[in-house]
């Protein structure tokens, strides 16, 4: 995944923190993630290109919440 400069920005709603988190470092992107939880939003459209220069926001909930969203 790392050895290609065309990653694409896979749909993470519903990822546990830590699994968000392994990702972005994975690719060596910056992040700012707001709460404990669930990925609910993000600001990086699936399917987008993303590298080490990209930056997410990722906000979290329950998974309550990200149930809501289906």
């Amino acid at each position: 995944m790392t050895n290609d400069n065309n990653v694409k920005m896979p749909n993470i709603k519903g990822w546990a923190r830590q699994d968000a988190i392994g990702l972005f470092k994975l690719i060596d992107m910056k992040y700012d993630i707001d709460g404990y939880g669930f990925v609910t939003e993000y600001s990086i459209k699936k399917g987008d290109s993303i590298n080490k220069d990209s930056s997410i926001k990722v906000s979290l909930g329950s998974k309550y919440d990200f149930e809501n969203l289906n």
